[in-house]
């Protein structure tokens, strides 16, 4: 994907390590194929899991008759947006306006030709909701695109790990419906960028100019009567999201249905024969058993195949495909 901390063309500061090591949140916009990055200083994050269950009371039964309904899992995350130059000061502000857009809907706009006065004669219907992809290293992913794997022991206390990234949220993403944000800028404690129109003595940056408190470039389309704006230094943001998962989740229990039928119809077949007038001939390759111990050799068949009925009935309850990993990303190498 490449490095997505450059500010002004310059790598500075936090942003190699954070390009280096992909420590950085990304979101991917579904509707509109958009992507944001954001620096991974998270100061918050939860995830909560909610079993629901409709719990009905009847009379003469002291506990309730409960159905299950679902599980939920929801996430909680909040994380800072630092800006360590005026130049990242304003990357922070832009990006978080294209987040901000991304949890509004989409909309398909027809128009069907123009008034007298040139105006459009349209219609306008809600296209698709505002759905995500959201990445954080292997902490928020799909599990069937992360792998942590640890492996056989290197000594008495290191292990090897293989770590796979996964790709960008896009393509590894965990799939969200977004929550409600909350953006907190940190005036009081950071301060804050401020451009035209401020007291004087103060840092202006006019468009064109050098973000990074080096003189203005172009101060010609710029008169100092323009109001006053500000761009904070740090933004505390937080919010929550509801994850929609694309992956098998829990435990199941196979059972072969077909192969049940057939067995089934086998052991039918046989105790038909044990009814049989004069009693079952069987012809082995031997030689042609008499009714005793061709009874005595279709009973130890029968029994043989309810074993096998029994097999078919009692498979074992194991994890669905895709959940050994889930949701942490971490497998033991077997």
């Amino acid at each position: 994907m490449g490095s997505p901390f450059k500010h002004g063309g310059i790598t500075r500061g936090t942003d190699g390590f954070v390009n280096h090591n992909k420590i950085y949140i990304q979101f991917f916009h579904l509707p509109s194929g958009l992507t944001v990055d954001f620096k991974g200083f998270i100061t918050d994050y939860t995830e909560s899991y909610n079993v629901s269950f409709n719990e009905q009371e009847v009379y003469g039964r002291m506990d309730p008759i409960a159905t299950y309904q679902g599980t939920k899992r929801k996430l909680a995350l909040s994380w800072s947006l630092v800006a360590e130059s005026d130049a990242e000061a304003y990357e922070n502000w832009k990006k978080l306006q294209i987040y901000i857009k991304m949890l509004y809907p989409s909309y398909k706009k027809f128009v069907f030709g123009k008034d007298a006065a040139g105006q459009d004669f349209s219609a306008t219907t809600l296209a698709s909701p505002p759905l995500l992809k959201l990445k954080f290293m292997n902490l928020i992913a799909d599990s069937s695109i992360m792998e942590l794997e640890k492996g056989p022991l290197v000594d008495k206390m290191v292990r090897k790990i293989k770590y796979s990234d996964g790709g960008d949220a896009r393509t590894g993403g965990l799939l969200v419906v977004p929550g409600s944000l909350n953006v907190n800028p940190q005036f009081a404690d950071r301060g804050a960028l401020l451009l035209p129109g401020g007291e004087p003595g103060a840092r202006n940056i006019y468009p064109g100019a050098s973000l990074d408190g080096g003189k203005p470039k172009h101060q010609n389309s710029v008169t100092d009567a323009q109001a006053p704006v500000v761009l904070p230094y740090e933004i505390a943001l937080s919010t929550e999201f509801t994850v929609l998962h694309q992956h098998d989740l829990g435990f199941q229990k196979t059972i072969d249905k077909a192969a049940m039928k057939v067995v089934r119809e086998e052991i039918k077949a046989r105790e038909q024969m044990m009814k049989m007038p004069g009693g079952p001939v069987v012809h082995t390759k031997k030689k042609t058993l008499k009714p005793k111990a061709a009874r005595a050799f279709i009973r130890a068949q029968i029994q043989k195949k309810k074993k096998v009925l029994s097999a078919l009935t009692n498979t074992p309850v194991v994890d669905k495909k895709g959940f050994e990993r889930f949701p942490y990303g971490i497998k033991e190498k077997k």
